[in-house]
């Protein structure tokens, strides 16, 4: 049994993103289709790539949540989990090479709320503002504000986001950090806490 499923795996790596089929499905489209968990199980096994879309634009996973396969789900997400934080660790130094090599500048960007359907809705929704900027090496920060159309803020905190290319100065956080602000409640989050740890059922 041991060297059948071997084989399969096998077989399965060689065959698990391929897509020369009609509607350029790949093998795990069709086990999501099939509500196949085993299947499903072995090809993520394999290495397969979830992200990847069909003709109509739709990924397996997409595909598995509106077909609402939960087992299914919670195949995919179990096994990509382990895997996005590598990958996110292989691209980080071209990252932070990438923003160091910017010069600084300052970004504002405003979403103004409209409607052809509701009359005034842009003088009663909210706007809401996004300022970036990047002052020195690869630091960015994101600055969050919720406003009412007079301009006053009204009842919703302002958050900022930071990620430190560089690190933290008293090098507690290391390069590739990103932390969550809360200037309400005066609070910082590192938002990358935790992350590579194998996800409990829990977090899936």
């Amino acid at each position: 049994m041991g060297i059948i499923l071997s084989i399969f795996i096998k077989v399965c790596m060689n065959l698990r993103d391929e897509r020369d089929v009609p509607n350029r499905e790949t093998p795990l489209h069709l086990a999501v289709k099939l509500g196949d968990e085993t299947a499903t199980e072995m090809l993520m096994v394999a290495g397969a790539d979830w992200s990847l879309q069909n003709e109509r634009g739709w990924s397996a996973l997409q595909e598995a949540i509106c077909n609402g396969e939960e087992n299914i789900v919670m195949i995919i997400i179990r096994h990509n989990q382990p895997l996005g934080w590598p990958k996110r660790c292989r691209r980080l130094p071209h990252l932070i090479g990438t923003i160091r090599r910017m010069k600084n500048f300052c970004m504002v960007i405003t979403f103004h709320f409209e409607s052809s359907v509701i009359p005034f809705t842009s003088q009663i929704a909210p706007s809401v503002t996004y300022k970036i900027w990047k002052r020195r090496g690869s630091n960015l920060r994101a600055d969050m504000t919720l406003a009412g159309s007079d301009g006053f803020r009204i009842q919703c905190p302002d958050q900022s986001v930071l990620f430190l290319g560089d690190g933290s100065e008293d090098r507690k956080l290391p390069p590739g950090s990103l932390c969550m602000i809360s200037h309400k409640d005066k609070e910082v989050i590192n938002a990358l806490d935790g992350a590579g740890a194998p996800a409990t059922d829990a977090d899936v």
